[in-house]
């Protein structure tokens, strides 16, 4: 009788482990594919002394309803639709600019995350970079690190949360820093 409740409590113990596992690994389970249409920054360029912001940095998906977040810690972003600051938000196939908030020592690193979503959906995420490549900060341009979508599986978009959208790009980010 020992031996059957003994049997008992470890199976369920086992059950338990296996349960809570397969719930605490549930949320990482996505699949991602890069892609390089999604960003096009290769025109742009800001230019201090003449407050030139050339072209803009320029997000595309083929779902024209889809909408980026865009958002940087360091500078001021803007779409020309009478929305700037730290967090913009892009319609598909069109762009937005990166603008100091004051002279930078041209040393640090920044970084704009973009999150692509529709309705309710995450769809995918970009991280882009803003560099200078002079001593004074002076000329600023812009590369794109990595862009990816979650595409969809089984003909359903993926369950992609904020908290694994942010922890993907932080890990991105953290694979870029000097």
């Amino acid at each position: 009788m020992v031996k059957n409740i003994t049997k008992k409590i470890i199976t369920i113990g086992v059950v338990l482990i296996m349960a809570f596992s397969l719930l605490a690994c549930r949320g990482k389970n996505y699949t991602e594919v890069e892609t390089e249409d999604m960003v096009d920054c290769s025109l742009f360029h800001y230019f201090i002394a003449r407050s030139w912001i050339g072209d803009p940095i320029n997000l595309n998906n083929s779902d024209e309803a889809a909408i980026f977040d865009c958002s940087v810690d360091i500078g001021i972003l803007d779409n020309f639709q009478n929305q700037n600051g730290k967090n913009v938000q892009v319609k598909s196939s069109e762009g937005f600019w990166w603008t100091p908030e004051e002279q930078r020592s041209g040393d640090e690193q920044i970084f704009v995350e973009v999150v692509l979503k529709l309705n309710s959906k995450i769809l995918g995420y970009a991280v882009i970079e803003i560099y200078t490549n002079d001593q004074f900060g002076d000329n600023y341009y812009a590369k794109n690190i990595k862009s990816a979508l979650f595409p969809k599986v089984n003909g359903k978009y993926q369950n992609i949360t904020e908290k694994q959208v942010k922890k993907i790009i932080k890990k991105v980010i953290g694979e870029n820093t000097l």
